[in-house]
């Protein structure tokens, strides 16, 4: 109307120009507004001018019904502007980097800086390899690269295939290595305990052990026998031992006449000879071997004989009194026989006395006193008479005479069994001459007592009990020798920990020292690193040296197609996709695995083909948003043109890659190779790295990042965007810290979908690698894996009648692990209540929130916490540790568990 009020007759609509509309955009907008119209201005626009001045020929056109053909006419147009606007408008989006949706946009944007978008790396794993130990099975095998080995997959998985990326050597007695077992069994003078193997020996107490002991003969008494049966349900390699409990005879020997010396010594034969004694590591041992031209696998085999030796002991069975022992008291003879007596005849028939006689005994006192038989002394030739027959006294053994502290040690020369009458006594005896009669002087008949039966017997070696605990700043020793482990190589340790009881662990290990003893007893110790994750119990312990990395995708050989020189920057694009990229210690962060020949020779990739010259076998490789591979090459000019000729350009490469290569320890277990030798695989621990081909929101953040650090790092923030970039790094975080001599850059990391990078996986090492090549030399960095907190709620919660209550809960529910999860938090980010009332409180439904409690699971130094109602929660940050190393930040999350707390009001 004339007085600019409005009606809702329609009479004033159409008169203003609306169209079109010149663009404004504040700073920063997800999204931009770029239509100069929409249909409605376009059609109010060509309304209003219809009736305008400067279209006065239309003057008389006063018509506005939409049936009308001029108006319906205008309203196609309208539509017409509509459509072009809202393309030119996604247009002028896809053209931004902020506000692009489309990933090959995002793509297109990228390359314009230099830019390329991450194409996923494949994730790693180390496989431990089974050898075939049957005998005429190969000793040593090398494993190539290119073993390929399946996963068993889980439910609703596809099988993933994994490659190894190195090439090993393998060896069956590498399958289990053991740590050392047993402990050599020294033999003192004054031991209590012997430990023999098996549980089959013939002993009794009071049987006697005869033993050299650094070369002094001892004698000692068994008192008590433990038959120990082993728990082989428990180690299948556990043996039985007979432990004998002895009394040591502290006294040396009289004599020791017994024959050889029962020791474990033996001295090796030449070139072995060599080396006994020395300790030496396996580089220093097989330099030697090699220079010297000697054959290792003999030294080995030598050394671990003298490695098994046992030292002996001889144990008499059976026992004896010397004849005339139960003689009685010189005292209680009669005089008839002690002293002289009529000696009486017959003549004529007559009993006469003629004259007396003397008794057998007279004059012996001195050599039969009473209480006492006279010293075992019965001539010169060593022989003594053993009381009754004694089938198990042989010729040529070991006799051991004892009377109380005075014993000595011969051998058998002559045994034979006769009858026998003295000191009133007749029986059988065994004559026994000895090797000499020397000790015979300090020996009584009635307290000597003869030990015979002698049967050599080999001491066992205990087990030992001890947990196997570091080794790391301690040296592990191993159970005998290990020939040919070399520092560098990865081995696999299983076990189960102290107080987990049945539950296995695995860890993964960097072998950083292998020494070599060459004594008696000797063998191979290692030390290695991470250390242990606390002490495992021994018996439980195995060690795979047959260890290669692996990674994800399979291998593919493909014939790309024809060479032509007359086109200049031929391209050719793989058919497989997505292709394998690995990772590595270039600036992205990840390496493709493709290899390109042109007429069977190689070319080199390169980034780009500025500064080659017409020679240069060169390409280039770039991959869309599809994940497609296009290979390219040169001009002639900037890259020698690939030669004209009948499928000429092959490629090998492999497929696949990205989070759907992680795999779970023990899944990949299926050999798809399988060489001589080789009989089975798995990956003791699951897959790490990994990630997918970079996301949109991935590309927008990590794109203008290489204009700041251009491929190298300086400053603190130089690092985090570097590390930022690297392929399968979902957050990094850098700061500078002090130990008030140096500063240091420590960087902070954690993978895709919250991993985390431990020193060791292929994804620190090559993190760590690229920032030690793309910095400066003289700033120290230290690279740490986050660490993961988390922390529980309570919460009741009042919903609004009129939504169902179940839906309301639910949806808090989400809302909370969607915004305290790993992609919504910062490392060292803390939690407060606040937050999460206001986060619940914006879930359409709710009414009101009483919050019950807020409490972490754990203290950053592991002390549990008990539940409580916390006003907020503190995640710690980095920090150095007094040893120069480093703790990552934390991140704190929501507990992946069950919201039990989580409830709604009635």
């Amino acid at each position: 109307m004339a007085d600019g009020t409005q009606t809702s007759c329609g009479c004033c609509d159409g008169i203003a120009v609306r169209a079109p509309v010149e663009p404004g955009n504040a700073p920063l907008l997800p999204a931009i507004s770029y239509r100069s119209g929409d249909w409605q201005s376009f059609r109010d626009t060509m309304l209003a001018r219809l009736s305008s001045a400067d279209a006065g020929a239309l003057a008389g056109l006063t018509i506005r019904d939409t049936r009308d053909p001029t108006i319906a006419l205008i309203d196609a147009w309208a539509a017409v502007g509509d459509i072009l606007t809202f393309y030119n408008e996604r247009l002028m989006s896809e053209g931004l980097l902020r506000t692009a949706e489309e990933l090959d946009s995002l793509h297109q944007l990228a390359r314009l800086i230099g830019y390329q978008p991450g194409p996923g790396v494949a994730a790693s794993a180390d496989i431990a390899f089974t050898m075939d130990s049957t005998p005429g099975a190969p000793a040593s095998v090398v494993l190539t690269p290119g073993i390929k080995v399946q996963s068993t997959p889980a439910q609703d998985q596809a099988p993933v295939t994994y490659e190894t990326i190195e090439g090993i050597e393998a060896r069956p007695a590498w399958n289990a290595i053991r740590p050392q077992l047993e402990a050599p069994q020294v033999l003192t003078r004054t031991m209590r305990r012997i430990w023999i193997e098996g549980t089959a020996l013939s002993a009794a107490a009071g049987d006697m052990v005869f033993f050299d002991a650094a070369g002094e003969p001892f004698l000692s008494v068994v008192t008590r026998i433990e038959r120990l049966a082993a728990d082989r349900a428990a180690d299948p390699d556990a043996r039985d031992f007979t432990l004998l409990w002895v009394e040591p005879v502290l006294t040396p020997p009289l004599i020791d006449d017994s024959g050889p010396v029962h020791s474990a010594s033996i001295t090796p034969p030449e070139p072995a000879l060599s080396y006994l004694g020395r300790i030496l590591s396996a580089a220093e041992f097989a330099a030697e071997v090699t220079a010297a031209g000697h054959d290792e696998a003999r030294l080995f085999e030598v050394y671990g004989t003298l490695e098994a030796a046992r030292p002996t002991i001889t144990l008499l069975r059976a026992h004896a009194p010397v004849f005339g022992h139960t003689a009685p008291p010189f005292s209680t003879l009669p005089p008839a026989l002690t002293g002289t007596v009529p000696n009486y005849e017959v003549k004529d028939g007559v009993v006469v006395a003629n004259g007396v006689i003397d008794g057998p005994f007279k004059g012996q006192s001195a050599a039969w006193a009473d209480g006492a038989l006279a010293v075992l002394d019965t001539g010169s030739d060593g022989t003594i008479f053993v009381e009754g027959a004694q089938p198990l006294l042989a010729n040529g053994s070991t006799v051991i005479l004892r009377d109380g502290d005075n014993w000595g040690a011969y051998t058998a020369r002559a045994v034979a069994e006769t009858s026998l009458s003295r000191f009133t006594v007749s029986g059988k005896a065994m004559r026994l001459q000895l090797s000499s009669r020397t000790g015979f002087d300090r020996m009584t008949i009635r307290g000597t007592t003869v030990y015979f039966a002698a049967e050599t017997v080999t001491v066992g070696r205990p087990r030992l009990s001890a947990p196997v605990s570091d080794g790391s700043s301690e040296p592990m020793r191993l159970h005998g020798y290990a020939p040919g482990l070399q520092v560098g190589q990865r081995i696999a340790l299983s076990g189960r920990r102290v107080g987990d009881g049945e539950a296995g662990t695995t860890a993964m290990a960097t072998l950083d020292e292998v020494t070599h003893d060459f004594s008696a007893g000797g063998g191979t110790a290692i030390r290695f690193s991470p250390a242990l994750p606390g002490p495992f119990l021994r018996d439980s312990v195995r060690i795979n040296a047959n260890v290669a990395k692996a990674t994800h995708g399979e291998s593919v050989a493909e014939l790309l197609g024809d060479g032509d020189a007359t086109v200049p920057f031929l391209s050719v694009t793989l058919k497989q996709a997505p292709q394998t990229h690995v990772t590595d210690n270039s600036a992205s962060g990840a390496a493709p695995t493709l290899e390109v020949r042109v007429n069977d020779i190689r070319w080199t990739r390169v980034g780009n083909l500025l500064g080659s010259g017409p020679q240069d076998r060169v390409y280039t490789t770039s991959t869309d948003a599809a994940g497609r591979t296009t290979v390219r090459f040169g001009d002639g000019i900037n890259g020698a043109r690939p030669p004209t000729g009948r499928q000429n350009l092959r490629a090998t490469y492999r497929k696949g890659l990205g989070l759907a290569g992680r795999v779970k320890a023990g899944q990949l277990n299926v050999l798809m190779s399988r060489p001589l030798g080789l009989i089975g695989a798995v990956n003791s621990l699951p897959s790490s790295g990994g990630a997918d081909p970079e996301p949109a929101e991935g590309i927008r953040q990590n794109a203008p990042l290489t204009v700041r650090t251009l491929d190298r790092a300086v400053s603190a923030i130089d690092f985090q965007d570097f590390a930022q970039g690297y392929a399968g790094i979902a957050k990094a975080e850098a700061r500078l810290l002090a130990n008030g001599v140096t500063q240091t850059v420590h960087l902070t990391v954690a993978g895709e979908e919250g991993e985390q990078i431990l020193p060791g996986s292929a994804l620190h090492d090559g993190l760590s690698a690229a920032i030690a090549s793309h910095a400066d030399p003289y700033r120290r960095v230290l690279v740490s894996s986050y660490r993961p907190a988390t922390f529980h709620l309570g919460a009741r919660v009042k919903d609004d009648p009129d939504f169902i209550a179940g839906d309301v809960l639910a949806a808090v529910r989400d809302r909370l692990r969607d915004r305290f999860g790993f992609a919504a938090r910062s490392f060292s980010q803390a939690v407060w209540m606040s937050e999460i009332v206001a986060e619940i409180h914006a879930v359409p439904g709710v009414v009101a929130v009483d919050m019950t409690g807020l409490w972490r699971d754990f203290d950053p130094d592991g002390t549990p916490r008990p539940e409580a109602n916390l006003p907020g929660l503190v995640a710690e940050g980095m920090r150095l540790l007094p040893d120069g190393s480093a703790l990552g930040a934390e991140l704190l999350t929501l507990h992946p568990g069950a919201l039990d707390r989580l409830v709604i009001l009635p």
